[in-house]
């Protein structure tokens, strides 16, 4: 892939005719891999609101996706649903039906962003649509998939950089980003199709409300206004073989021994067989162990103790209601705190 990429008068790509995927430069250093372990609401919600350009829909996703790539991982930022598709893939002669842009980004400096570029066809014959975009609704349904479910493992991806593409419509076919080298985004073409029915489309496009308030529905998309000749697809564009690797949720959070760091109750925990009574006992031997380092503290630091009070019964009733109250909160905080604490240390982790 170029140092420089294509331009925003070049993209989104339009793959050109006579060209052939044996042409490119064939990668085997990268591979997406894909970690999600909860779905999203799955619900369509508008670009148009707060003057925003309505290019395409957004789809709510689930914030704990992450991508694996080039040896950096990059978290999720947006899903947008374009419908018709913006790129034309190699060996079509016109946009898919619809396209799916899953947005991410690293936090790491300097900030980097790709693009997971999703085409999807029209559903004919016996093929079944998606249940993903089928469960693209305003309600959020008690079965959603995860997004992993578009990927196929070991299929091959388009690769390309070239300016951010959000924001770009036909009639404003450039933007601040286009003059941006910050804002440049590698963008990750899946070469395989997945399936929708017509009726999603339509669906996600009126934000499963039916609206035909134009002042709601998408603007019609940005295209390419320079033809790539040959020598730029050879110098921008790469073959990635794997494109996709395997699809898997994220590293857990550690947690203590036997004892669950989150609410077991909840039926996508990964921990959910252990037991109420089970964490009660971690939650009370968590407040005992507190209370015995209170108690040293107060006995190496007991100065503390007179500075603030004088010694007499009345202190030294208030000094157990506040241990008492420690006791308490600590007792009803253990889920919260062991959580936290595990997150914490699953971010230095990664």
């Amino acid at each position: 892939m170029s140092a420089t990429g294509l331009t925003c008068p070049q993209t989104p790509l339009r793959f050109p005719s006579g060209i052939s995927l044996n042409d490119l430069e064939e990668k085997t250093d990268s591979t997406i891999e894909i970690h999600s372990s909860i779905p999203g609401s799955l619900q369509p919600v508008s670009r148009r609101t707060g003057g925003g350009a309505g290019d395409g829909v957004n789809i709510e996703e689930n914030s704990g996706l992450m991508v694996d790539y080039r040896g950096q991982k990059y978290s999720y930022v947006e899903a947008i649903f374009h419908a018709p598709g913006l790129h034309v893939f190699p060996g079509q002669s016109d946009k898919y039906a619809a396209e799916y842009h899953i947005h991410l980004k690293t936090y790491a400096t300097p900030v980097r962003q790709i693009t997971l570029v999703i085409p999807l066809k029209i559903v004919t014959g016996d093929i079944s649509g998606h249940p993903y975009f089928m469960a693209c609704r305003a309600t959020p349904g008690a079965t959603r998939p995860l997004i992993t479910t578009l990927f196929t493992p070991g299929t091959k991806t388009l690769q390309y950089k070239a300016p951010d593409i959000r924001g770009r419509t036909r009639d404003t076919p450039t933007t601040a980003k286009c003059r941006s080298v910050n804002d440049e985004t590698v963008f990750i073409l899946v070469l395989t199709p997945n399936y929708i029915r017509a009726t999603d489309i339509d669906r996600i496009n009126r934000l499963d409300t039916g609206t035909s308030d134009p002042r709601n529905l998408p603007v019609a998309a940005v295209s390419p206004s320079v033809t790539l000749t040959r020598q730029d697809v050879l110098n921008n564009l790469i073959i990635a073989n794997p494109g996709v690797g395997s699809t898997k949720a994220p590293p857990a959070a550690p947690t203590l021994p036997k004892c669950a760091a989150e609410d077991e109750t909840d039926s996508e925990s990964s921990v959910n067989n252990v037991s109420n009574s089970n964490r009660a006992l971690c939650a009370i031997l968590f407040t005992l162990c507190f209370v015995v380092t209170i108690t040293l503290l107060d006995f190496v630091l007991g100065f503390v103790w007179s500075s603030i009070f004088n010694s007499s019964d009345s202190t030294d009733a208030t000094k157990m209601f506040i241990m008492g109250a420690i006791c308490i909160t600590a007792f009803f905080s253990y889920d919260r705190l062991m959580h936290n604490l595990g997150v914490m240390f699953s971010y230095i982790r990664l």
